[in-house]
């Protein structure tokens, strides 16, 4: 055989689970031992990285009782946020209420509300003309 083994075949040489003449080719040929040795290197790196994600290492099996009990003790221990920092952290609340009381306000006395007054009466038509337009001597 001179064919060198592919990765599946090499994941199988790790398991045990080669036939006898992928076995034979296998122990002959250095780089297919190479290989695998690379292959094994990256499992064991890709193991140690998701470590942390197994509990039974770290945490043996809890009875209900003592499950509950730590749940209890965490909850308890927990910090309850009140419910006013929760609508101070909404936007809309931060920004618009304190805009909304500062516009309250000024037009709360009567020379800024003059003052508004005359600000809009410079925006409003007070007179319509009709202007004629003669579109024959724009050609030339």
């Amino acid at each position: 055989m001179n064919k060198h083994l592919d990765d599946g075949q090499l994941r199988a040489a790790l398991d045990g689970e080669l036939n006898s003449e992928e076995l034979k080719h296998f122990e002959s040929c250095d780089y297919c031992q190479m290989q695998q040795n690379t292959i094994q290197l990256q499992t064991q790196q890709t193991a140690n990285k998701l470590a942390f994600l197994s509990t039974a290492a770290k945490d043996p099996a809890l009875s209900p009782a003592a499950a509950w009990h730590r749940f209890n003790q965490q909850k308890l221990t927990q910090k309850e946020i009140p419910m006013l920092k929760k609508l101070i952290a909404i936007p809309l609340v931060r920004y618009g209420l304190p805009i909304l009381l500062a516009l309250t306000l000024v037009f709360a006395f009567p020379s800024a509300r003059a003052l508004a007054s005359e600000l809009l009466n410079l925006f409003r038509v007070q007179q319509v003309q009709v202007v004629p337009v003669d579109f024959t001597g724009l050609s030339s």
